[in-house]
């Protein structure tokens, strides 16, 4: 058991409940799964906007009289901030997944957010619909939950989870089990 999500989630567990799992996502599978292509895209961006921005700029240079620098600069910043936006995001989806902590107990599943503010969702596990666990990376998977209205403090229906984790197999069987009748 992962002592430091253990330790995250003590105090949001319910005296009624049983906590039979908790964990963490692996923060490069995370990150990689949820903002990697971003990333790609943002690098492209920069490097193209850059790559744009000097070739601009020494044809501004050799027709001073036609166009100036200033005006290529000023064109290609929007972009540039642009790019290093979608470049940031992988850092940004890693700080997220070191900062998330998942537990899964006889009545509920619970994501808890610690940062950027903290925040905690729980879903009811009988009003889990549907559990499907789908890889993440090379030793990560998901395990994704489809829910009726009430789960995760939403009026609606909808589908949330665990993503990339180590142990996707076990929380899958954990949470296919029945509900205890006693935690109810």
């Amino acid at each position: 058991m992962d002592m430091i999500a253990f330790a995250a989630l003590s105090r949001h567990i319910r005296p009624d409940e049983r906590l039979l799992w908790c964990g963490r996502p692996d923060p490069l599978a995370f990150a990689a799964s949820r903002a990697g292509l971003v990333g790609v895209i943002g690098a492209a961006i920069v490097v193209a906007t850059l790559v744009a921005e000097v070739v601009g700029c020494n044809l501004a240079a050799r027709q001073i009289t036609t166009i100036s620098p200033w005006l290529v600069i000023a064109l290609g910043l929007p972009t540039l901030i642009l790019g290093a936006g979608l470049l940031i995001e992988p850092v940004r989806a890693y700080r997220n997944a070191r900062a998330t902590v998942y537990g899964l107990t006889s009545r509920r599943a619970i994501v808890l957010q610690t940062r950027p503010r903290k925040s905690l969702r729980t879903i009811q596990r009988n009003a889990i619909q549907a559990i499907m666990c789908r890889p993440a990376s090379r030793d990560t998977a998901d395990v994704t939950f489809s829910h009726r209205a009430g789960g995760f403090g939403v009026a609606q229906a909808g589908v949330d989870g665990f993503h990339a984790i180590k142990d996707a197999s076990l929380v899958e069987k954990l949470a296919a089990q029945p509900v205890d009748a006693e935690a109810l």
